[in-house]
């Protein structure tokens, strides 16, 4: 039998394949209107399985630049610009988790390897980003996130796109 007759049967019988409890989704996001994708897909999915949702935003360092007069970043500048994004997610988090349940970090690195070993060091199930289409300039510096994440874990990606309304059902891989 094959999947797709499988899921004719279960349909025709209007039987419900058992919900499988997550451990825990983490939604990277980089505190954009576009990440609300992300956070609409994990609440998708915790309004069905009721999984924990760790919410992860990742601030890259700023190159420092030497000046005559040394450098002229202030000492409190990665702290600020924390408090910041802290302030940006934690407003993204209230629309979708009214009862405080989600939790909420900001590190600083190369997004995809923070990304990768926060989830890790969650137990995630699953990892969720938004679609961000990048030009052909952002593939080649490196700035798709998302491929990156598939190449350094096992973890499976979400990358929620604009228009969902509900949880994926099926699955399409495709790579180039």
């Amino acid at each position: 039998m094959t999947a797709v007759a499988n899921t004719q049967q279960h349909s025709a019988c209007s039987i419900q394949p058992p919900r499988a409890k997550s451990k825990s989704i983490v939604v990277a996001t980089d505190g954009s209107d576009v990440a609300l994708l992300a956070f609409n897909a994990a609440n998708l999915i915790r309004l069905r399985t009721g999984t924990l949702v760790h919410v992860l935003s990742v601030l890259e360092r700023m190159p420092l630049i030497p000046t005559p007069d040394g450098v002229m970043l202030p000492p409190d500048f990665d702290d600020s610009r924390e408090e910041a994004q802290r302030r940006v997610i934690g407003g993204q988090i209230r629309k979708f988790d009214p009862s405080h349940e989600w939790t909420m970090e900001i590190r600083m690195g190369r997004p995809a390897d923070v990304i990768v070993q926060f989830a890790r060091e969650r137990n995630a199930d699953l990892i969720i980003v938004a679609s961000n289409h990048h030009g052909i300039l952002g593939r080649v510096l490196g700035e798709e996130t998302a491929m990156e994440i598939v190449r350094l874990t096992d973890i499976p990606l979400l990358v929620a796109s604009p228009g969902m309304k509900r949880i994926p059902e099926r699955v399409i891989v495709a790579m180039d």
